[in-house]
């Protein structure tokens, strides 16, 4: 197994636009934290190859556009490579967001041949104890296995765990093992409870759990501990109580603004975990149109308990989501 380069393919995000296009809510998976509670595709008509085409077409023309497939799982959609393979050609950067459970060495190859440098795994234990728990039995070997045969094909990899009460105490040997792994990226993200998630309501992990969790990261991290990984503590993730080292970069929400997310049906959201935040259609309108309209309603506010925080102007006030699901 090679290993990877520290620095991913997949360009900043600064003052890029990403369109994270969920081609299909269909997955082999069915993980208990997911954010989509969708079993089976939508009875609704959805987005057909041409109209995938249009859209990465509308994409090529944006300033810095980035393209994240995302799913469900986006292996499963039929004609997957295929899309790749045009987006790839329009020059637009790609990254394949994936449990990994499909990989294999030759299923590697194609999605080099299709113009993928860049995926982002889910692992969400240690071992498969836990991960196979949360996402289903065989589940951890098989993206393992995936894993592996994307970095021997030369595909940068990035992992993200969703932290929640059933790994929170164990992220430390995630760690340990991203870095075994030769992975240098590495995504934490806490569970927001929508989707799937909310029928689960047991992994939920309050204020305090998510400073546990953290604890023994950001020790490592001032100590450089791991002085080749990259650690992006994504929104959401901080509290109050959690002194963060500068080396660590804490990622603000982009939604509406730096991204949109198309669902199967062509409808458009600014984020997966905001599904009842309708923008607009692809079908009915191009995205240049959809980017204009968002851009004049009002943007996310901070939520009060954020006004004194100290990482109030990094995180933004986090996740807009998980402000929203906890309200709820």
């Amino acid at each position: 197994m090679q290993q990877l380069a520290s620095e991913p393919w997949f360009p900043s995000s600064e003052n890029a636009f990403t369109v994270f296009a969920a081609i299909t809510h269909d997955c082999n998976l069915k993980c208990l934290h997911c954010f989509s509670a969708v079993d089976g595709e939508e009875k609704q008509t959805i987005l057909n190859d041409e109209e995938w085409f249009i859209l990465f077409d509308q994409l090529a023309e944006l300033e810095k556009p980035r393209l994240f497939f995302t799913g469900g799982e986006p292996l499963v959609h039929p004609s997957f490579m295929k899309l790749a393979a045009y987006a790839s050609n329009k020059s637009i950067p790609i990254i394949l967001g994936t449990n990994a459970t499909f990989i294999t060495p030759s299923v590697s190859k194609e999605l080099s041949g299709a113009g993928i440098k860049e995926a982002r795994v889910s692992i969400d234990g240690a071992s498969a104890t836990t991960h196979d728990l949360l996402r289903g039995d065989g589940a951890f070997e098989k993206a393992k296995q995936g894993l592996f045969s994307l970095i021997d094909e030369g595909i940068s990899v990035s992992i993200r765990t969703t932290v929640n009460k059933w790994n929170y105490q164990e992220l430390s040997k995630i760690e340990d093992l991203v870095v075994q792994w030769n992975v240098f990226d590495w995504e934490i993200k806490h569970i927001i409870p929508t989707g799937r998630a909310l029928l689960n309501p047991e992994l939920q992990i309050t204020s305090k759990e998510r400073a546990i969790s953290l604890k023994p990261i950001l020790e490592r991290a001032v100590t450089n501990f791991y002085p080749q990984l990259k650690i992006k503590l994504m929104e959401g993730t901080l509290s109050p109580d959690i002194d963060v080292p500068e080396s660590l970069k804490i990622a603000s929400c982009p939604a509406g603004s730096r991204m949109m997310v198309v669902q199967p049906t062509g409808d458009v959201i600014p984020c997966g975990y905001l599904a009842s935040s309708y923008i607009g259609n692809i079908k009915q309108k191009s995205l240049s149109e959809i980017r204009a309209e968002w851009d004049k309603r009002p943007t996310f506010t901070l939520p009060t308990g954020c006004i004194s925080c100290k990482h109030k102007k990094s995180c933004k006030g986090g996740c807009p989501a998980f402000n929203f699901c906890a309200e709820d």
